[in-house]
Parts: structure tokens; C-alpha cells; sequence
């Protein structure tokens, strides 16, 4: 598997993506070992670019940042699962809540399994121009 990933695609309307995905930091970097609940954290953002303007999605900016002599500096996950008095919070816990509450009352999912095999379609195919070394379209066969 790759460490890192600049994956690009073209649509049919002519429209381009890039997405950046990788783990290009030593095994080291997040291995703090105080505070306990500050554990590591990476680049996370989002930038979509358009003849119309530009929306950027940043995660990285935590609202909190500590740094000390020996561990160097630590951002704590805020957002996606953090614990806070004991109890996992955040995205993730939402996003487990969300699928909960759809097995229970039987409520649609807000992403359903056509836009989530999509999703998955994209990055099979991404692994398979890595393996390939060379363009693949959509749908693959």
C-alpha cells in the first residue's frame, strides 16, 4: 500500500480533482505519551476550487495546542473523537448515532448505498492505477 497518494480525476463535464491522501510522517510523530487523551492528529481539510469561487474546509487549526520540553508540540483531536469526561464524543460518535438511529426507526440514511458504493468505486480505482501504473476510468469492469 501506498504511504502517500495524490489521486487525480476528470469528469465528464471536463472538471478536475486532486486528492492528496498519505502518511508521510515517521512512526514517531504521534507517539505522546501525556496527556493520554491527546493523542495524534493529522492534516485533515478539504478545498474545492470553482470558476465561481473557492470553499475551504480545515481541520487541522485545533482549538486547542499545547507543547512541552520533552513530547514537543501536541493538538488534540477536537472533532472527530475525542473523549471529554469519559465519554467519546465528536464526528465519528454522530456519524455511529446517525446509522443507530437508522437500523432503529427504520429513517432513511442521509448518504444512501448508491452514493456510498460511488464513493468506494472511486477508490478501488485508485488502488487499481496504483497497481497498474497508469489511468483507469469509471465504471470499472
Amino acid at each position: 500500500m501506498a504511504d502517500f497518494t495524490w489521486i487525480t480525476a476528470e469528469f465528464a463535464d471536463g472538471a478536475l480533482a486532486v486528492v492528496e491522501s498519505g502518511w508521510a510522517l515517521n512512526e514517531g510523530w504521534a507517539g505522546w505519551t501525556t496527556p493520554a487523551a491527546w493523542g495524534g492528529f493529522g492534516d485533515v481539510e478539504m478545498n474545492v476550487i470553482g470558476t465561481e469561487g473557492v470553499v475551504s474546509l480545515d481541520f487541522t487549526p485545533m482549538n486547542v495546542y499545547g507543547v512541552d520540553a520533552q513530547e514537543g508540540w501536541k493538538l488534540p483531536d477536537t472533532r472527530h473523537w475525542p473523549v471529554i469526561n469519559g465519554r467519546l464524543v465528536g464526528a465519528i460518535r454522530n456519524e455511529v448515532d446517525h446509522f443507530l438511529t437508522c437500523v432503529q426507526t427504520g429513517q432513511l440514511p442521509l448518504i444512501d448505498g448508491r452514493c456510498a458504493r460511488k464513493s468506494l468505486a472511486a477508490g478501488l480505482a485508485a488502488d487499481r492505477s496504483i497497481e497498474l501504473g497508469r489511468e483507469v476510468e469509471l465504471p470499472l469492469a
